[in-house]
């Protein structure tokens, strides 16, 4: 999904057109001034249009930070990490073991 740049240009050339005649046909005064006025704010107002409509677009052609692919973890052990005593056995207990078949941990000695 691309955003349609060509109807924001269209638009543009448009109002330049239309700020253009104003110019030529209407006489200097309140008149000219308030029509060029009332022609800007069009435009911008219809800017805010296409730009509303396109918005999705414009959101997936922006990149961004977040846009980029995440790279994968590494998981490492803690510095000062032992794995205790589960090492001895190669296995890990579950929690849906028997108690009587799990192991308890190795208390850590303090100094």
């Amino acid at each position: 999904m691309k955003p349609t740049w060509w109807q924001l240009y269209g638009l543009g050339v448009l109002l330049v057109a239309l700020i253009g005649a104003i110019e030529v046909g209407v006489p200097p005064g309140a008149l000219r001034t308030i029509l060029e006025s009332a022609a800007v704010i069009l435009g911008f107002g219809l800017m805010l249009v296409w730009r509303r409509h396109n918005r999705v677009a414009l959101e997936l052609a922006t990149p961004s930070a977040s846009s980029r692919r995440p790279q994968p973890l590494e998981c490492r052990r803690a510095p000062g990490a032992t794995l205790g005593s589960w090492v001895r056995s190669g296995q890990t207990p579950k929690r849906s073991w028997p108690v009587s078949r799990r192991r308890k941990r190795a208390s850590v000695e303090e100094n």
